[in-house]
């Protein structure tokens, strides 16, 4: 958020005379000066150089402005009049070749924003923007200035604050500063000061601190006499209140605009506006009041005060009395019922005392009964420890059975896949014999030496083919039987631990208890865990089912494979009778021979290799029969030893609740013996307080006279004070009305300061009355 900081600057009216400007009207701008104001420059004997000269503020603005400008402050300039601004355009922004934007009241309202918009975004093109402060005072964002010139006052300094707030917004980065020009001893002056009275009553008003009293009822009736300008009473007034420390950091802040390079020594000084209202008015600083009222009004607040120091001390010595009055009543009649209470005790303490007797023999007799059942659980619990630890070790056995038909499993798993791979091999010692002769059935390659028929040939490669997809879509079946085999396990084993998970939280009623108890969340916890084995069991039906259709696709796809290795040796043997030397070169008969030879060893394995292959996967089979069958007595034994588990924690439990109730019962036997010594002592107690209380209440009854004596009094004195309260109350009514009639001529000045309106046009009609 940026700083904002505002300097009036009191001008000297009789300042100019040595002023010059030159007036260029070639230059073009977007905004327009007025033609009233053209139009009386050219009537008059002098020319705008001469009119600059006669205007303190135009002096001051025409090296205020161009400084700003060329230190990079773009500023905004308001004032009351429209034909004051086109003197500011015409005498200090056109001869200095500043460009400026105008709104005022002849501005349409349609290109307002467009021109708010133009000076936002063309920074380096615009340097100041000409408002007025009733059009162009409200509602506009203009945070690329930041800098503010007010050059005129208004009678509202709401106004003067709305103009200010254009810069002064959200979005601001910058420090702004605000100038305003005030003609020192002129109405203007005057205009300022009745700003400050205003400002000053509305932060009384809405603030809690009063703030500082620049003007007091003398001051105020001052506002409509006349005044030196040299002197500038409002600038010393504010010199007087604040000192010249806050106008030096005005002066330094002047600095950084320019001001050693002359627009300064075209004023009469600078002050802090922003002083005015930051600090709140010191408490021994009261405002003026006329010398006799003052008087009257401070004597009559010193009596009506000590006639309210006296009424309040007689008004608390009564209630004193009357609570000491009450306090000796209340404790009498608590001493009265304390000694038939004395008395009502001690016949209670008797049948007490027998009750309690009765209490400890019942008490013996059921710590011995509880000693006799924690004999019989420990018993109990040892024969459960017993079976538990058989049941412990069953589960062990069963453990290490299940892990070796694991691992038979992976073995097995491993061996078919190795006797695949024979086969595979086997193929492919196929495929490259069948190489050597090529599509047509004749010699692969140059140095080929036989050459087969035809249909032999497209009959052997296609069913080489056949055989290495039937192969490639059996291996992918059997793949997807070895995923289905490992869901089925471990649905299986899910499916155990799910049961044992179900009996270790046993069986119980449906009743859950209230909401929240033990009972009710081990009653949910069994339901859950009912529910988790019901989906365990979904989940192992069709993983079962899964397997069982991945089984037949399996041995389908063994089958496919089977039929095509057969039609593969038909084929091959075909091809392989069809060799004959092949025709491209010279081949012997013997070489012939042994291509046949070749060609027949390379099929013999493959029969041989893929009944390998089958026992490989029965001996996979074999193994998970086993596999499922250790898992099923592991299960079984995990569900008892989880048994054996919870009848020995049961065990331990009543053992545990057995020691609890003895302790209880003994702990209860040692109270009861206990509090029968303690009626004992509580009859002999009774006695004795029914004697201090006996005594307590003759004494309060003595003293019940006296108090009654005291009240009478205090009333009286009471009296006499409210009396004399009324009496100042009256006199200080008559000092009141004086003082109200004196702040109703204090009014009816400011009423008269307000009427005294400055007409803005008042020099251009008396310039039109003459030219007339």
């Amino acid at each position: 958020m940026a700083s904002a900081t505002e300097a009036e600057e009191f001008l000297d009216p009789s300042f100019g005379s040595g002023a010059s400007a030159e007036v260029v009207g070639n230059v073009q701008d977007d905004a327009k000066g007025g033609r009233a104001v053209e139009t009386i420059l050219q009537k008059l004997p002098r020319d705008a150089e001469a009119m600059l000269g006669q205007s303190a503020k135009l002096v001051c603005l025409s090296k205020l402005l161009p400084k700003l400008a060329k230190q990079g402050h773009r500023t905004l300039v308001f004032s009351q009049s429209v034909k004051m601004l086109d003197l500011v355009q015409i005498c200090c922004l056109k001869p200095n070749g500043l460009r400026c934007l105008r709104i005022d009241g002849q501005t349409d309202p349609a290109s307002r924003a467009e021109k708010v918009a133009k000076f936002q975004r063309e920074k380096e093109r615009f340097q100041c923007m000409l408002l007025t402060s009733n059009v162009g005072g409200v509602g506009l964002n203009l945070t690329s200035a930041d800098r503010v010139v007010l050059v005129d006052p208004s009678w509202n300094p709401a106004t003067d604050a709305q103009a200010v707030d254009r810069a002064f917004r959200i979005g601001q980065e910058k420090e702004v500063r605000v100038y305003r020009l005030i003609m020192s001893g002129l109405i203007e002056d005057k205009m300022f000061r009745l700003q400050v009275f205003k400002m000053g009553l509305t932060k009384t008003a809405l603030e809690a601190d009063q703030k500082q009293c620049y003007f007091t009822a003398r001051e105020i009736r001052a506002l409509f006499e006349w005044t030196e300008p040299a002197v500038g009473e409002t600038r010393k007034l504010l010199q007087d209140k604040h000192g010249s420390e806050l106008d030096e950091a005005v002066f330094e802040a002047a600095k950084d605009d320019g001001s050693e390079e002359g627009w300064l020594s075209t004023t009469l000084g600078l002050s802090d506006f922003g002083s005015l209202y930051g600090a709140s008015v010191e408490e021994d600083e009261p405002e003026e009041q006329d010398g006799a009222s003052a008087a009257l009004v401070l004597e009559a607040k010193e009596k009506l005060s000590a006639a309210d120091e006296k009424l309040q001390k007689a008004t608390e010595a009564k209630q004193a009395a009357e609570a000491a009055q009450e306090e000796l009543r209340v404790n009498f009649e608590a001493a009265s019922s304390a000694c038939d209470l004395a008395r009502e005790a001690k016949l209670a303490r008797e049948e007490q005392a027998k009750e309690k007797a009765a209490s400890l023999k019942h008490a013996k007799g059921a710590e011995q009964g509880a000693q006799k059942r924690l004999d019989k659980a420990f018993k109990a619990k040892a024969a459960l420890q017993d079976s538990h630890f058989v049941a412990q070790q069953a589960a062990e056995t069963a453990m290490g059975s299940l892990n070796t038909a694991e691992a038979a499993v992976a073995d097995a798993i491993v061996a078919a896949k190795a006797i695949e791979g024979s086969f595979v091999k086997a193929f492919e010692a196929v495929e490259k014999q069948f190489s050597i002769v090529g599509p047509g059935g004749r010699a692969a390659s140059a140095d080929g030496v036989v050459d087969a028929k035809a249909d032999a040939t497209r009959k052997a490669v296609k069913a080489l083919e056949k055989l290495k997809s039937t192969w490639e879509t059996y291996c992918t079946r059997q793949a997807e039987l070895d995923t289905a085999e490992d869901e089925f396990h471990k649905s299986e084993q899910l499916l155990a631990e799910a049961e044992r998970e179900q009996t270790l939280l046993g069986n119980g009623d449906d009743d859950e208890g209230v909401a929240g108890s033990d009972a009710a969340k081990l009653a949910i916890a069994r339901k859950g865990a009912e529910l988790a084995k019901r989906g365990r069991e979904k989940e192992r039906l069709r993983a079962e089912q899964g397997l069982q259709k991945a089984q037949k696709k399996a041995d389908d796809s063994r089958e496919a494979a089977q039929q095509a290795l057969q039609t593969l040796q038909e084929a091959g043997q075909a091809f392989v009778e069809s060799f004959v030397k092949t025709t491209v070169r010279t081949v012997r008969a013997d070489q012939v021979k042994a291509a046949q030879a070749a060609t027949k060893a390379s099929l013999r394995p493959l029969n041989s290799s893929f009944q390998s292959t089958k026992k490989g996967r029965d001996g996979v089979s074999k193994a998970l029969q086993l596999r499922k069958k250790a898992q099923t007595k592991h299960a079984s034994a995990a569900t008892s030893e989880v048994e054996a588990r919870m009848r020995l924690a049961e065990g331990e439990k009543e053992v545990e609740e057995a020691n609890q109730e003895e302790t209880a019962l003994r702990a209860a036997r040692e109270e009861a013996e206990a509090r029968l010594a303690e009626a004992e002592a509580e009859k002999r107690n009774a006695e004795a307080e029914e004697v201090q209380s006996k005594k307590h209440r003759d004494e309060l009854k003595a003293a019940m006279p006296g108090a009654k004596e005291r009240v009478k009094e205090a009333k009286l004195a009471e009296k006499e004070a409210t009396s004399e309260r009324s009496a100042l109350h009256a006199k200080c009514s008559k000092v009141e009305r004086e003082k109200t009639q004196l702040e109703e001529a204090k009014s009816a000045a400011v009423q008269m300061l307000k009427a005294e309106e400055y007409d803005p046009s008042q020099v251009t009609n008396a310039y039109e009355k003459k030219a007339h």
